[in-house]
């Protein structure tokens, strides 16, 4: 008997490891494809990509398997869901999910809401209160004064870093500019606030802790929101 209480004890070991190893790669896949989310699916480019491809890698997850998961995302079609909240001061978010449960999703998003007095809301009657634009990523090799002289030219003045926010009406003129000078860069859509709501300090902190709590949900790809920091 205790020899097959023993062999029994290694079955149920294993059997129990297999479950966490499974339940841990199933994370894994989800925090690779929320990494992609709008962004680029090159590892070397994608810095959240490549630190939770590494994540993967040190949890001795295999390349093949990492390499099936990335080659087989198409970033806009990941997107299936939307939800929409409000709350005091007029603050609102957007968050753009991954294919999930839907039931688990809402349940999960409205228990991190309520903590700061949040509450789901319709995506279309927030909706209008954003604008849709695109988000325009090049790369570092780019002579600037030429470059910011053609975008005074189109009217751009949204320029931070090696980002370019435009409008989609004049993104094809942009394209354009670009390939004209030779410059590679990535386009994703996102959300702009029509109208952003400068907070205090205290709120400012709060909202952003809220944000910080969602987005370590694995199926939130993207959060947009209208708020800023007073100065």
């Amino acid at each position: 008997m205790a020899g097959h209480s023993k062999w029994s004890n290694i079955k149920h070991r294993k059997q129990s490891n297999d479950l966490k190893k499974s339940k841990l790669f199933s994370k894994l896949a989800n925090d690779i494809r929320v990494s992609v989310g709008n962004s680029k699916l090159d590892i070397n480019s994608n810095v959240k990509l490549k630190k939770t491809v590494d994540k993967a890698l040190s949890n001795n997850m295999s390349k093949d398997v990492i390499n099936n998961i990335i080659s087989s995302l198409d970033t806009a079609s990941q997107i299936k869901n939307v939800y929409s909240a409000t709350g005091d001061n007029g603050v609102s978010i957007i968050m753009e999910c991954l294919d999930y449960n839907k039931n688990r999703i809402i349940g999960e998003i409205r228990y991190v809401l309520n903590q700061y007095n949040m509450a789901l809301v319709p995506f279309k009657s927030i909706e209008y209160t954003y604008f849709k634009i695109d988000k325009i990523s090049l790369n570092s090799d780019y002579n600037d004064r030429l470059l910011f002289y053609y975008l005074d030219e189109l009217f751009l003045k949204d320029v931070f870093s090696n980002s370019i926010y435009s409008n989609i009406d004049l993104s094809k003129d942009l394209f354009s500019l670009l390939k004209v000078l030779d410059i590679g860069f990535e386009v994703c859509k996102i959300l702009y606030p029509k109208n952003v709501i400068k907070l205090d300090c205290n709120n400012s902190n709060k909202f952003c802790n809220m944000i910080i709590e969602l987005e370590k949900l694995p199926y939130i790809a993207n959060i947009f929101s209208n708020f800023l920091k007073k100065l």
